[in-house]
């Protein structure tokens, strides 16, 4: 709307004036001080601000879009890693407008530091990494470090997944920086649940890539049952009654598995289903009260253009 339109070109002039393009050279900032600095011109102007900034664009897809249900799970708490897509998505811009020449694994870990280090939300960095690299990655860490190694999937592999995985919203939406926080804090007492059910985590991941790289998606599928039945031991709120009451009905008309996206709690679980069933799944989804979100896998990550 104008009054929206009125507040962005006030952000635009703002912006200017605090880093003029035809300046910005002469700054003696490093790109993560820039990124901070242009994010407290933002703050400056209001909490109201930041909010229309962040909404404005939901409401400019909601209006053009023809999936508008996939569209409004672009929220905090959705758990399919939106946040970090969205300070991915605009640090490419602002690496683009001034010309910083970030490398993608820099916009990563940059979009990471501000989460963790600005906003205190408590995370890894596969988020960052998905979403600046896109298509099928298998990403080790070691410390500060991340490897990321491309997985080279058969075409009908990529198309039997799109097929056959089904996405659905519970309707619920949670911080998974909370959760998150408390797994750490179980694995560092050591217990013993909480150990166990992470490093055989950490063993399903691998056999994964294996069996996604050999097409063997009927065992993809299998692991991602085993995998959501460890990850229901690493913290009480993982599982809700509802994530719980979608896995029934799930597992009941055709899916061999599924797993809960992000930390848990709510957001999102992703079922696999046996071949021409998942239409009849994503039904009785619905009819329980969970929302379908289609989806389709993108191969290549956060692209910025000029309009010409």
């Amino acid at each position: 709307n104008l009054g929206s339109i009125r507040v962005f070109e006030q952000i635009r002039d703002r912006l200017e004036r605090e880093f003029p393009l035809n300046h910005l050279h002469h700054l003696s900032l490093s790109p993560s001080a820039f990124f901070k600095s242009f994010c407290e011109v933002l703050i400056s102007m209001g909490g109201a601000v930041l909010r229309m900034l962040l909404e404005f664009p939901l409401h400019a897809l909601l209006k053009y879009s023809s999936n508008r249900r996939a569209i409004q799970l672009l929220k905090r708490g959705a758990e399919i890693g939106t946040s970090a897509a969205i300070g991915v998505a605009l640090i490419a811009i602002l690496n683009e407008m001034y010309d910083l020449r970030l490398m993608r694994r820099e916009i990563a870990e940059l979009e990471h530091r501000v989460e963790v280090e600005e906003l205190g939300i408590t995370g890894g960095k596969q988020d960052q990494y998905a979403a600046v690299l896109g298509g099928f990655n298998f990403l080790e860490f070691e410390g500060s470090h991340v490897e990321a190694h491309p997985l080279d999937l058969k075409g009908e592999v990529i198309w039997q997944l799109e097929k056959n995985l089904v996405l659905c919203y519970t309707g619920q939406s949670r911080l998974s920086g909370d959760t998150n926080r408390k797994m750490i804090e179980g694995y560092k007492k050591g217990i013993p649940e909480v150990v166990n059910s992470l490093r055989r985590i950490k063993e399903i991941t691998i056999e994964i890539r294996d069996k996604l790289l050999k097409g063997d998606l009927s065992g993809f599928g299998e692991l991602l049952m085993e995998e959501y039945r460890n990850r229901r031991n690493l913290a009480p709120e993982v599982v809700t009654p509802k994530i719980e009451e979608l896995f029934e009905v799930a597992l009941k008309n055709g899916a061999t598995g599924g797993k809960i996206c992000g930390a848990g709690g709510g957001g999102c679980v992703i079922f696999y289903c046996e071949n021409d069933l998942e239409g009849k799944v994503k039904k009785k989804i619905e009819e329980a009260g969970g929302r379908v979100v289609e989806f389709n896998f993108c191969p290549s990550g956060v692209k910025v253009w000029r309009r010409r």
